[in-house]
């Protein structure tokens, strides 16, 4: 069974999911810097992670964790580091983790219960 007392934020988990968000945006790949020999443009300036892909970290934490973040927190966001991404994230969803924390409870004791069958 879960207690409620033992159910701290999952920032492990949490900094897991964004970790592994932000190695899949930025293995997709971005054009080559520009060089001496190829000119950049202004579309080679961008930055790793979109609002678009903050919304997919959203989904990831969710799937682990339990946390509901709605995509709003997303919109005209953007970051160019991982670091940038946690200092940001982490807090974001401690903060909904706080409001939605009895329905994760309930939830993981669900969970629990069922697994016991």
């Amino acid at each position: 069974m879960v207690a409620e007392a033992e159910f701290a934020f999952p920032e492990n988990d949490v900094r897991a999911a964004l970790q592994e968000c932000w190695e899949l945006a930025t293995a997709e790949g971005k054009p080559a810097a520009p060089t001496a020999d190829k000119l950049g443009s202004i579309m080679d300036a961008t930055v790793e992670i979109d609002s678009h892909g903050v919304a997919r970290c959203f989904v990831s934490i969710q799937e682990r964790t339990g946390i509901d973040i709605p995509e709003t927190e997303a919109k005209d966001t953007g970051y160019e580091s991982l670091d940038d991404l946690l200092a940001n994230l982490v807090p974001l969803a401690k903060k909904y983790f706080e409001k939605q924390k009895d329905e994760i409870i309930k939830q993981k004791r669900d969970d629990a219960d069922s697994g016991a069958r």
